[in-house]
């Protein structure tokens, strides 16, 4: 029965993000289409287009089926958005693992004249990032990751799983595909740009580099991020913020959303 569930909680996600009858349906069995070819052992790497309402806009949204996992938790869960910001909107955003641009689309509906900052080294996720932020007024995009230090790494690409791309290693390499890529710190970053009074982050494991070597980390207003750790490393990461109120949303024993801010 929990299978049947998810199935027709992401058939309702869809329903409600078309646009259009086509759209609708299209989202609401993509689930369904994703696990099938799985089940038989085929790769299923088309981008497809939906037209999808997002706030008061229509978006022409580009995607595989496996980002079907991602619009559900950004459409729906909508974790990078918090309340308390309603009053206080922030007007420089840095969106680290900007992906395909999800997230971007939200905050661009909730806060319409923030200037976005995006940065997403896998070139697929790329291709489709500027695909959805086209015509989008204040989004800046960089292929590029964002580490402790400013040079050239290996970035690991899962070809099913663009989501977990990572500059870390992981233990099945056969099942990855390794590409060089451009890496900035966050020191260059807010050097260039000023300091973002937002920051959402999903690093796939270099957040503690990238936060703990940064002087000027600690000045970002509020920070929003996905971690997958173990609870002592979550203490060790919330540590390098002494400064700031904490939240943890804890999804798994070994994921988190973390929401960090200054009164």
């Amino acid at each position: 029965m929990g299978k049947f569930h998810t199935l027709m909680s992401y058939a309702r996600m869809g329903i409600r993000l078309g646009a259009d009858w086509r759209s609708k349906w299209l989202l609401a069995t993509m689930l369904a289409r994703h696990k099938i070819m799985r089940a038989l052992g085929l790769k299923d790497q088309r981008s497809y287009q939906a037209a999808v309402k997002v706030g008061d806009r229509e978006h022409r949204l580009h995607f595989r089926a496996q980002d079907i996992f991602i619009l559900n938790e950004i459409f729906v869960t909508n974790p990078y958005v918090p309340a308390w910001l309603a009053d206080d909107p922030p007007q420089r955003i840095l969106d680290l693992g900007a992906h395909i641009g999800l997230a971007t689309l939200q905050f661009k509906t909730h806060w319409p004249e923030a200037a976005v900052y995006c940065f997403e080294p896998d070139p697929d996720n790329f291709r489709l990032l500027q695909l959805n932020t086209q015509g989008l007024a204040g989004v800046t995009l960089r292929q590029e990751a964002v580490g402790g230090q400013s040079g050239e790494a290996i970035l690991y690409i899962r070809p099913t799983r663009h989501s977990a791309s990572s500059l870390l290693p992981p233990g099945d390499r056969d099942a990855v595909e390794a590409r060089p890529c451009r890496v900035r710190s966050l020191d260059e970053i807010i050097t260039e740009i000023g300091v973002p009074d937002f920051c959402k982050f999903d690093v796939e494991g270099s957040e503690f580099e990238i936060f703990a070597q940064s002087r000027f980390a600690a000045d970002i207003r509020c920070l929003v991020g996905e971690i997958k750790v173990t609870k002592r490393s979550l203490e060790d990461f919330l540590a390098l913020f002494p400064r700031h109120e904490v939240r943890v949303r804890s999804i798994m024993p070994k994921m988190h959303i973390v929401y960090l801010w200054r009164r």
